[in-house]
């Protein structure tokens, strides 16, 4: 008899739903690398303007004000881009933690479906063994009594 594990499509839908969810966490990771690698060159930037608007002022010559102005407007506004990257990237590290966790979820639910197949193919197989006995039995006892050894 070749019985079939009667979740066995579970098992499979929950591989794709894994499959699907592990392309997710890569294309995650991708994102947040690439973020993290922006915030990274603004924050260079930021500084490198720093640098050099603090060594222009401490040279001890005057700054055009005009100059101070876009240094101070171009400050300003890498200062606003890096704050827009850093809640990006946490926004995309958080989804990150989230499809890790589901990842996680999905092979626990898999790894007991496994188990539970195991146990059920094991129950199944010694169920057909006491059958196959008590068959073999049944027919040494039908055998006997009909060439009557009682």
């Amino acid at each position: 008899m070749a019985a079939k594990y009667p979740l066995e499509a579970l098992i499979k839908s929950r591989n794709w739903e894994l499959d699907a969810i592990r392309s997710k966490v890569s294309e995650l990771r991708d994102s947040a690398t690439r973020i993290e690698a922006a915030v990274r060159k603004l924050q260079a930037d930021i500084a490198g303007a720093e640098a050099e608007l603090m060594e222009e002022g401490g040279r001890g010559k005057s700054i055009l004000i005009d100059r101070r102005r876009r240094f101070v407007a171009y400050l300003k506004d890498r200062r606003k881009d890096l704050e827009a990257q850093r809640a990006l990237l946490r926004t995309g590290q958080e989804a990150l933690e989230e499809a890790i966790r589901e990842m996680a979820s999905l092979r626990r639910s898999i790894r007991a479906l496994e188990r539970h197949r195991e146990r059920f193919m094991r129950n199944l197989v010694d169920s057909e063994e006491r059958n196959s006995e008590k068959a073999l039995d049944d027919m040494w006892l039908s055998r006997r009594t009909a060439s009557g050894h009682d």
